[in-house]
C-alpha cells in the first residue's frame, strides 16, 4: 500500500514585491491588496509550471516510497501493535480505575447511609433528650413533693420513736424485774438437779458394784461345764438386765430441766454417762474374752485326758 503525497505548493509574486508564499494563496489575500489581472496571469503561468515540477517530483518520491513501503509497513504495524499495548494496558487502567470509582462510589452511598442512619439516631436521641428532660421536671417536681412528705414523716417517726423509748424503758424494767425472778427459779431448780444427780449415780454405783459381785459370784461358780455355762447364760442375763436398768436411770432429762441446766452441768452430765456406756462396754468385753479363755483351757484339758487316756496300756 503506498503513500500519495500532492503537495501544492503556491508562490504568488505581486508587482513590484518580492513574497512568495507557500500553500493555499487564498489565506494571503486579507494580507496583501487585490492582484490585478496581469499579475493573475502571471502567477498561473507560474503555477502551471510549478506543478509540472512538483508532479515530477511527486513521481520520484513515489517511486522512493514504493521501495520504503515494506519497511514502513512493518514500522507502522510495530507501531500499531506498541499502540494496541498502549490501548490495552490503558484499557486496563480504565478498568481499575472504573472498579475503585465504582467502590468508591460504594463506599459514598454506604457513607451517606450511615449518614442518614446517624442523622435518623441523632433524631431519636433528640427526642429522647426531650423526653428525658421532661422526665427530670417531672422527677424533680415528685422529688420535692417526696421530700415534704419525707419532713412530714419524720417529724411523725420523732414523736414515734420518742413514745416507743418509754414504751422500752417500761419494758425493760419489767423484764429485770422477771429475769431476777427466773434466775431465782433456776438456781432453785439446778439446786434440785444437782441432788437428782447425786442420787443417781449414788444408784448408779451401787449397781455396778452388784454387777460386780454378779460377775465374781459367776466366776467362782464356773466349776464344771454344764453349770459354768448355764450360770453364766443366767449371768448375762442378769447383767443386760442391769445394763438396762442402768440405761433407764441414765435416760436423759426432760427438755424442762435441760433447758434450766447450765452448759457445765450438762457437760458434766454426759461425760459421766459415756463414761458410764464405756465402763459396761468394757466389762462385757472382758467377760467374753474370759470365757473365751476358760471354753479354750477346758477344751484343751479335754483333749490332753483323751490322749492320756488313749496313750494308757
Amino acid at each position: 500500500m503506498g503513500l500519495c503525497f500532492s503537495p501544492i505548493i503556491c508562490v504568488f509574486k505581486s508587482c513590484g514585491q518580492g513574497q512568495v508564499y507557500a500553500g493555499d494563496p487564498a489565506q494571503h489575500y486579507g494580507q496583501t491588496p487585490s492582484p490585478s489581472k496581469e499579475s493573475l496571469c502571471w502567477a498561473i503561468n507560474t503555477f502551471k509550471a510549478e506543478n509540472h515540477e512538483l508532479r515530477v517530483l511527486n513521481a520520484e518520491m513515489r517511486m522512493e516510497l514504493a521501495g520504503k513501503s515494506i519497511s514502513w509497513e512493518l514500522e507502522r504495524q510495530n507501531l500499531i501493535d506498541g499502540k494496541m499495548h498502549s490501548l490495552a494496558m490503558a484499557k486496563r487502567d480504565v478498568d481499575i480505575l472504573v472498579e475503585a470509582m465504582e467502590e468508591s462510589a460504594a463506599r459514598e452511598r454506604e457513607c451517606e447511609a450511615k449518614i442518614e442512619d446517624m442523622a435518623s439516631t441523632l433524631r431519636v436521641k433528640d427526642e429522647l433528650i426531650v423526653q428525658s428532660k421532661e422526665g427530670l421536671q417531672r422527677q424533680e417536681a415528685e422529688s420535692q413533693r417526696v421530700e415534704a412528705k419525707i419532713r412530714q414523716s419524720h417529724i411523725m417517726r420523732q414523736a414515734t420513736v420518742t413514745a416507743l423509748e418509754e414504751s422500752l424503758t417500761a419494758q425493760r424494767d419489767a423484764s429485770a424485774k422477771k429475769m431476777e425472778e427466773l434466775q431465782q427459779r433456776l438456781t432453785e431448780t439446778n439446786e434440785k438437779l444437782v441432788i437428782k444427780q447425786q442420787a443417781s449415780i449414788a444408784q448408779v454405783t451401787r449397781m455396778e458394784e452388784e454387777i460386780r459381785l454378779l460377775i465374781q459370784k459367776n466366776q467362782e461358780l464356773q466349776v464344771s461345764v454344764t453349770a459354768a455355762h448355764f450360770d453364766l447364760n443366767a449371768n448375762l442375763l442378769a447383767c443386760v438386765k442391769v445394763d438396762s436398768d442402768c440405761r433407764n436411770l441414765r435416760r436423759p432429762l426432760p427438755f424442762q430441766e435441760l433447758a434450766l441446766m447450765s452448759d457445765k452441768d450438762k457437760a458434766r452430765i454426759q461425760k459421766e454417762e459415756e463414761k458410764s456406756k464405756k465402763e459396761a462396754e468394757k466389762r462385757l468385753k472382758n467377760e467374753r474374752r474370759a470365757k473365751e479363755e476358760r471354753e479354750k483351757k477346758e477344751r484343751t484339758d479335754r483333749e490332753e485326758e483323751e490322749m492320756k487316756a488313749v496313750a494308757a496300756p
